[in-house]
Formats: structure tokens, C-alpha cells, sequence
């Protein structure tokens, strides 16, 4: 199931971990801030979306918006 995250701050990297610790690894992640983007490459090792258009061309089954 292909999931996407929209917001990578504290709760979307959490809930990033926890979905890949349950076997869910094809996540989509998307964060507008620049600063968000870099820490998902650092702290997870993962490409991040920069605009919605990246995310919707990867037609994710599920979103879970994980910012404020």
C-alpha cells in the first residue's frame, strides 16, 4: 500500500518509523519547508516531496496529513 505523509515534522517522522517497523515502506513523504525536507534525508534516509504535484504523480493509495 503505497502512503503518503503530508507534514514531516516530529509526528510525521514518528508515524514514518512506526509504519516502516510495521513493514509499510512505500511511503511518500511531502513537507513545503525546506529545513523538513533535509532532516527526512538525514534522520530517515528518505526522499522527500517539495511540491503536491511530486506526490499525487506517485498516486498514493492512502494521505495521512501529519501537520498542524
Amino acid at each position: 500500500m503505497r502512503i503518503c505523509l503530508l507534514g514531516c515534522g516530529s509526528i510525521g517522522l514518528r508515524l514514518s518509523r512506526c509504519l516502516s517497523e510495521l513493514g509499510y515502506n512505500d511511503l511518500i513523504l511531502y513537507d513545503p519547508a525546506p529545513a523538513a525536507r533535509q532532516g527526512v534525508a538525514e534522520q530517515l534516509g528518505r526522499p522527500c516531496c517539495a511540491t503536491l504535484e511530486e506526490v499525487w504523480a506517485q498516486e498514493p493509495e492512502v494521505a495521512l496529513i501529519t501537520s498542524p
